[in-house]
């Protein structure tokens, strides 16, 4: 791969049934045998494009040529970019040639079995029932689906998915968001320095963020850097 100056590289993990995370992208520069495939005329990515799995050309507005959340037949549907190519001095420069289409969200919203997400009632209340928390004004249950505003005890739902599973939810800040949400684990989350608090878990390598910095995830040891920083694959009840 690198013989023709093409940088690859693989984020999270890729397994037989294709359950985890993965990211690849290849950098294409003028003069190399790769530019002479650049593809020409290539549609606009979209869901549809996605699904059919012909190469499409990125919107620069996209992160990494993901397309977001969005309401198809009825059903949520996100897609990421599993294998990007982006072509050396040229306005329409990125390609996907490769997504995975995730839609299977509906499966991650509130279940109409559970408890309301929030119910209007004093703070006071709040503080004698079961399950919920007041949080910024609002009396909200724990348990927390895609979506909705998350926080240090507030929990994301993600039932028996391992780190790095397609339909991980992580809480954090996305976007235009002013407040932590349970987002998709595989967008571009900002992995925020963090210090161990003194009373949380603390294992050094990795331990309870102090000042809830984040949201309940766990502050994890970087070999390279030497500095902790929020992981955003761990549950968020550390």
């Amino acid at each position: 791969m690198l013989a023709f100056g093409a940088l690859f590289l693989i984020l999270g993990t890729a397994s037989a049934s294709g359950a985890k995370i993965s990211r690849g992208s290849q950098f294409c520069r003028i003069g190399q045998d790769c530019f002479d495939s650049k593809p020409i005329d290539a549609p606009a990515c979209s869901i549809d494009a996605a699904r059919s799995g012909e190469v499409c050309r990125c919107d620069s507005a996209e992160v990494r040529c993901d397309l977001p959340m969005q309401t198809v037949n009825s059903k949520l549907v996100s897609a990421y970019c599993e294998q990007m190519i982006t072509y050396e001095a040229d306005e329409s420069n990125s390609f996907c040639t490769k997504y995975v289409v995730l839609d299977k969200w509906d499966d991650h919203t509130r279940p109409s079995d559970e408890h309301d997400e929030s119910v209007d009632i004093a703070w006071w209340r709040c503080a004698l029932k079961p399950g919920y928390r007041w949080v910024d004004g609002v009396c909200r249950h724990h348990h927390r689906y895609l979506g909705e505003v998350c926080w240090d005890g507030g929990e994301c739902q993600n039932g028996d998915l391992e780190s790095y599973e397609n339909y991980r939810l992580s809480c954090a800040k996305y976007g235009e968001d002013t407040e932590a949400r349970c987002v998709p684990s595989y967008l571009p989350l900002k992995r925020e320095q963090c210090e161990c608090s003194w009373w949380g878990l603390n294992l050094f390598v990795v331990c309870s963020a102090k000042d809830d910095v984040c949201n309940g995830h766990a502050c994890v040891l970087s070999t390279g850097s030497g500095k902790h920083s929020c992981d955003m694959n761990t549950d968020n009840d550390w």
